[in-house]
């Protein structure tokens, strides 16, 4: 009997101690991602600095460096930076400390920048050049434009005539032209949330379909409006262009809205950017939705411009990512 109660006794306690363990706020460390937008470090150069949580030295932190919670930043005594958090919302730490991200930018949102995974891909989108393979819209969710929607599709050097089909709900369209683009007008007919596939034959009996079926959905009028909020709220913050390029097509991405992405970085590499972070994050998008032979162009030029700039972390990142896509190409 003595020992039950003493049995009894130490389970009171440790039961005690549990519920006290428990009782403590705990800090979540966010895993969303987060993204630098701004930076002005002292000279020389270098002064901010990031350190990823698998890393024990730190880097020298550039434009577009997206950002987890565990990850720290290091910023020198007269250094500024901006960080535009998952949620939006934006960051400013100050200069001469050392901060994990998760200080600053600690909170999550459905409607904000979202993890995008770029590592998974068709094996069979060699882009052959001797098939029609889509160009766009393709594996993508598009919002209807009143201007209509532009269909591209690689030059077949034999073709003389294309037949071009779009199919899906309340939609049954075919055209026949001798180039490679055309506008569908009739956006109006498109459902919201539905999904519609194009198709594209030469008059040589080359398909698009050998390479797989791709086509796009429709954003819902919810989704819609989230978007246009998201989109307002970056628009507002007045980034330099290389920054706001960046974060719009971030945040278009995360809804997969990835042909918006591709045509925001196309038109800052137009612009003649100077940021290695808009030619790797172009380039995985062109990854991400099996434009393999588009990516590998836009990676060994991000290569380039990110060795001049000595962005280490993006030219590792885009050399990984040019050797699979070449892989693939040449398979």
């Amino acid at each position: 009997m003595q020992w039950q109660r003493i049995q009894t006794l130490i389970l009171f306690i440790i039961g005690l101690l549990l519920v006290a363990f428990l009782a403590q706020p705990v800090r979540s460390i966010s895993t969303s991602p987060n993204m630098i937008v701004a930076l002005q470090p002292t000279q020389p150069p270098g002064n901010i600095k990031i350190k990823r949580a698998k890393d024990s030295d730190y880097k020298p932190a550039f434009l577009g460096a997206m950002l987890a919670g565990a990850d720290n930043i290091l910023l020198a005594q007269d250094a500024i930076a901006e960080i535009m958090c998952q949620n939006l919302d934006s960051w400013r730490p100050s200069g001469g400390r050392e901060y994990q991200v998760s200080a600053g930018c600690g909170g999550g949102s459905s409607s904000g920048i979202k993890p995008i995974e770029v590592d998974t891909i068709d094996p069979r989108a060699i882009n052959d050049p001797n098939i029609p393979y889509l160009i766009s819209p393709r594996d993508t969710i598009l919002q209807p434009s009143a201007s209509g929607l532009v269909l591209r599709w690689n030059p077949v050097s034999e073709a003389k005539n294309y037949n071009v089909s779009l199919i899906g709900p309340g939609v049954d369209w075919s055209q026949e032209t001798t180039v490679t683009q055309l506008t569908y007008r009739d956006t109006d007919a498109l459902k919201p949330g539905s999904r519609y596939w194009l198709i594209v034959r030469t008059d040589g009996g080359q398909s698009s379909r050998n390479e797989g079926l791709f086509g796009f959905t429709v954003l819902t009028s919810k989704l819609a409006a989230e978007v246009a909020t998201g989109k307002t709220k970056i628009e507002q913050k007045q980034l330099s262009p290389e920054a706001n390029a960046l974060a719009l097509a971030r945040f278009y991405q995360g809804y997969d809205l990835n042909q918006e992405a591709i045509t925001v970085l196309e038109a800052a590499i137009a612009q003649n950017t100077k940021s290695a972070a808009i030619y790797r994050f172009l380039g995985d998008s062109y990854k991400y939705v099996g434009l393999n032979r588009l990516a590998v162009e836009r990676y060994r030029q991000g290569i380039t411009l990110a060795q001049t700039t000595g962005d280490i972390e993006s030219e590792e990142a885009m050399e990984n990512n040019l050797k699979i896509t070449s892989d693939i190409i040449r398979n």
